[in-house]
């Protein structure tokens, strides 16, 4: 394979005691032919998944074990990894081994043999090879039919939980991405797709249970992120606002400021010192590098205009380019 230097793998999880390790040394076999890194994305987990993790990782230089506290979705979890991946690729894959991580090899030969920039895990291209419930079938084709007829996404299953991503892909939608839990990967790819990105499905071979996790709530909240998704994009057009990586105008280097490593992980902007303050509006987006999860409620809200750093996880200055808009 060519065209690319590293792969970085973002696995969220949350209550996956049982399995992570299993996973983990899975993943470190199946990619060892390949410069990677594994970042693990704790969401929240309350059965001692971190601590297992975090010792595991000792021993693995290539595994970073990452948690931000609360469990806030697969979608918020794979976001929030995304700061930590140093990979040109970024594959993101589920932690319950129901799809084996050394499929993700499979994505990239079917990404190096395309030029595609999207490769995504399909239940439904003819090469796989599935094993789920029936209600699940029911459920899949039933998506994929309101998908197909909201978005016109180039693909026939948009919910399986492995993906690959070029970085320049990422980096383009991350800033505008607003679903943290139930339609995360249908607003990724419909805004690859909108933004004229190439995306191909690939065979997998899954065996998986009805877990409990997925309810009718949990299907009733799909749809209606999945109706928001389509609301921004089509009606009020949101997703179609200046674009935030295209703004030309760099700021002087006086503009960056830090927080100090010493302010705790809950601080507010009324809290904050105004020297800590940037004095131009909108230079950090939420969910970008960087920003403490107290303030990144704040930008959300669109309560500031303000800049704000956090050192303790990028430099400043690898982003001292960048100028976002609200």
């Amino acid at each position: 394979m060519t065209n690319y230097h590293k792969l970085s793998v973002i696995i969220p999880a949350y209550n996956e005691n049982d399995i992570i390790l299993p996973m983990l040394n899975e993943c470190i076999s199946s990619l060892s032919s390949i410069n990677h890194e594994i970042i693990l994305v704790d969401d929240g987990s309350s059965d001692g998944t971190f601590e297992k993790v975090r010792k595991f990782s000792e021993c693995h230089r290539n595994i970073k074990i990452v948690n931000y506290g609360g469990n806030h979705g697969k979608g918020f979890a794979i976001r929030y990894g995304f700061k930590y991946a140093t990979g040109d690729l970024v594959a993101f894959i589920d932690a319950d081994l129901n799809l084996h991580p050394g499929q993700i090899v499979k994505l990239m030969e079917y990404m190096d043999r395309t030029g595609a920039d999207v490769v995504v895990g399909s239940k439904r291209h003819p090469s796989s090879k599935v094993n789920y419930p029936l209600k699940r079938k029911i459920m899949s084709e039933i998506y994929y039919i309101l998908v197909k007829s909201l978005f016109g996404v180039p693909v026939k299953d948009t919910q399986v939980g492995l993906k690959l991503y070029r970085r320049k892909v990422l980096e383009h939608i991350f800033p505008k991405v607003l679903v943290k839990r139930y339609a995360f990967d249908i607003e990724m790819l419909a805004n690859a797709q909108r933004l004229g990105y190439k995306i191909i499905e690939a065979p997998v071979e899954l065996n998986m249970g009805f877990s409990n996790r997925v309810n009718m709530n949990a299907i009733w909240n799909m749809l209606i992120d999945t109706a928001a998704v389509f609301y921004r994009m089509n009606i009020i057009h949101y997703y179609d606002r200046q674009d935030y990586d295209a703004v030309s105008e760099r700021p002087s280097s006086d503009t960056l400021r830090s927080i100090p490593p010493g302010y705790p992980e809950d601080i507010t902007l009324s809290s904050l010192p105004s020297e800590y303050l940037g004095d131009r509006t909108s230079i950090v987006k939420p969910g970008y590098p960087g920003v403490l999860p107290a303030i990144e409620k704040d930008l959300l809200r669109g309560n500031t205009d303000k800049m704000i750093y956090n050192p303790r996880n990028i430099p400043t200055q690898e982003h001292s380019d960048l100028k976002y808009d609200h």
